[in-house]
């Protein structure tokens, strides 16, 4: 298994458009037979850092 970790930092005014792109990249996860499982977190002490994490079953190239 593979950990990928992928950090974000956004300007307040477009944290509502991170969360409806990851939105959309959230199906492409759900669809891939190599993610296993997905998580967004946002950080709640500075706005707009993001921490995304994929768990994957190989690195595909």
């Amino acid at each position: 298994m593979v950990i990928e970790y992928i950090r974000y930092k956004v300007e307040p005014s477009q944290r509502e458009s991170l969360l409806a792109a990851y939105a959309q990249a959230a199906a492409q996860l759900d669809a891939s037979p190599y993610c296993l499982a997905y998580e967004l977190t946002e950080c709640e002490e500075e706005a707009g850092q993001f921490m995304l994490r994929i768990e994957w079953t190989v690195v595909v190239k």
